[in-house]
């Protein structure tokens, strides 16, 4: 609700909040307020004096996310995970999705557009498994992403993009369209059925889980899970990026 909320609402809020208190507060105390008593304008004087400050608190910070403390927060291991953007930014976003998906592929599809603009180079993407079904296509997919990766992340990401544009995710489309998008399709086979691999997509999963996601795209964004919109996580991505790249200047 707060992210909505327009920040320059908080100036008209807070003279709101200043007149109506003051005078509602002094009549109450002085006497009965039209015929009443203090008591039966609790409401009134709680409603005046309490909900414009919230408003306020709402209209001054419009983001889920404020601040970036790399040392603060949820630490996610990040070695072997899939990831996009700039190893050294401040700013690091962590999707757990799955590629049936449609919310979670607008997502990163969004992200994506940014990290290659020119505003997005304080931004780091990394990709987590959360399945949505423990079959296919959803552990097919996981997998063949997952042996992709062992290869390289921009391999993932290449499968990742193939995967997004197939409409019908049979276990032999997943495969085709993996085999097309590494180097060495012989380790690729070998890999997909591997213990590793399982092992990999179900701890993805699991930390998931863990971290208290219902379903997907779960999101921590510096350290600090978040929801919403694809839209309003950008937008306060964005935010972020631009905090990152004014401190850096400063």
């Amino acid at each position: 609700m707060c992210a909505s909320l327009p920040i320059a609402l908080s100036l008209s809020i807070k003279s709101l909040y200043n007149s109506s208190r003051h005078s509602l507060l002094a009549d109450a105390w002085a006497g009965p307020v039209g015929g009443g008593t203090l008591i039966s304008h609790l409401p009134r004087i709680f409603f005046l004096t309490c909900f414009p400050m919230i408003l306020i608190s709402c209209a001054s910070d419009p983001y889920a996310v404020n601040t970036c403390n790399p040392k603060n927060g949820i630490q996610l291991p990040t070695e072997q995970i899939p990831s996009l953007g700039n190893p050294d930014s401040g700013v690091k976003i962590t999707v757990f999705g799955d590629i049936t998906c449609p919310i979670t592929k607008h997502l990163i599809v969004l992200l994506e557009d940014f990290i290659r603009s020119e505003d997005g180079v304080s931004i780091e993407l990394f990709y987590r498994h959360l399945l949505r079904s423990s079959s296919s296509p959803s552990m097919d997919a996981a997998q063949a992403l997952t042996a992709a990766n062992q290869q390289g992340s921009e391999f993932f990401w290449t499968l990742y993009w193939r995967l997004m544009i197939i409409d019908d995710l049979s276990r032999e489309s997943i495969l085709a369209a993996a085999e097309a998008s590494v180097p060495d399709p012989a380790a690729f086979r070998q890999a997909v059925t591997s213990s590793e691999v399982s092992t990999a997509v179900e701890q993805d999963d699991a930390l998931g889980h863990e971290l208290g996601f219902a379903g997907v795209p779960g999101v921590v964004l510096c350290g600090q899970k978040t929801s919403g919109t694809p839209e309003d996580i950008l937008e306060n991505v964005r935010y972020l990026a631009r905090n990152a790249v004014d401190s850096e200047t400063d």
